[in-house]
């Protein structure tokens, strides 16, 4: 409520792309597609580096919790593509 409307607007947006970006990573590997591996771990590399970015910047310790949790999703996601590459 202590954000002015621009700063509101940019966290919205922010935040729908970085779901946004979740859910194809998910779809994708639920489909199979072998491109969603390397576009999923390269579109959360995106973020990391962004919020890493933006905590240094502003300090804010929600920020490296949730570069954190990007991170973890990470090892997730290329855990599960280097078993698809073993069992391909």
């Amino acid at each position: 409520a202590g954000l002015p409307l621009d700063a509101r607007a940019f966290v919205c947006i922010y935040l729908l792309l970085h779901g946004g970006l979740k859910i194809a990573i998910v779809t994708g590997l639920l489909s199979g597609k072998r491109l969603a591996f390397p576009l999923g771990l390269l579109g959360l590399a995106i973020f990391v580096i962004y919020e890493v970015t933006e905590y240094f910047i502003h300090h804010h310790y929600g920020i490296l919790m949730i570069a954190g949790f990007d991170v973890f999703i990470m090892m997730m996601v290329a855990r599960e593509w280097r078993e698809k590459l073993a069992r391909d």
